[in-house]
């Protein structure tokens, strides 16, 4: 058994990182429709993205570019 599982959720943060853009982009790319998110985090401005999501946006635009 591994110890070190991927993520099923990611914030904001960690989305940009795996999408090569700010935080602000983040947001913007789901005011836009190009990203959902899975919830908002409890009791904090903030929204948790289904990893495999923004992962496999990020190889789409990868290829794109």
């Amino acid at each position: 058994m591994s110890g070190t599982a991927e993520p099923s959720v990611l914030v904001a943060a960690e989305a940009a990182t795996e999408l090569g853009v700010s935080v602000n982009t983040v947001y913007a790319m789901v005011e836009r429709g190009e990203l959902s998110f899975v919830r908002r985090l409890p009791g904090r401005a903030g929204l948790l993205f289904d990893a495999a999501t923004v992962r496999r946006l990020a190889s789409t635009r990868k290829a794109a570019s």
